[in-house]
């Protein structure tokens, strides 16, 4: 079940460009929302996938104080990737530790789903777990975290 997706529309955002893309905002734009898909965004409290029907809110752009970057509002159609705490996923085993084995879910998403001693689990292996919560690092990854089901 896909019921963790999340498509919202629009999402409001205010992007910040670099002199450079003066004569192309467009390509400017798409280079900024670049950089955060795949990324945990709090605003939406959840990891961007994919973003489609860029807008300018507005023609003209604001400078602000002595910064040199232009200031836009845009608009624009996301999916974003929000699971909830309790939801069942599966996972194909990628390492093993002591107490835990590490998982891609989807073939990206990392998460760690701690094992009990009687578990039997190789690497290759698929492991369902069900999400307890879910961490965000300092670079703004996200990582699952679970138990076995």
């Amino acid at each position: 079940s896909f019921s963790f997706l999340l498509c919202l529309s629009p999402c409001s955002n205010a992007e910040q460009l670099p002199p450079a893309y003066v004569n192309n905002i467009r390509n400017g734009i798409k280079a900024q929302l670049k950089t955060l898909h795949l990324k945990y965004l709090e605003s939406e409290r959840g990891v961007l996938l994919r973003y489609t029907n860029i807008k300018l809110t507005h023609q003209t752009a604001r400078i602000v104080s002595v910064a040199p970057e232009l200031h836009f509002d845009v608009e624009c159609k996301v999916t974003m990737f929000r699971p909830v705490v309790g939801s069942i996923f599966t996972g194909r085993v990628i390492k093993m530790g002591p107490g835990y084995v590490s998982c891609l879910v989807y073939g990206y998403f990392s998460a760690v789903v701690y094992k009990r001693s009687t578990d039997q689990v190789e690497i290759g292996s698929d492991v369902q777990f069900r999400l307890q919560f879910v961490q965000v690092t300092v670079h703004n990854d996200y990582i699952l975290k679970g138990s076995p089901v």
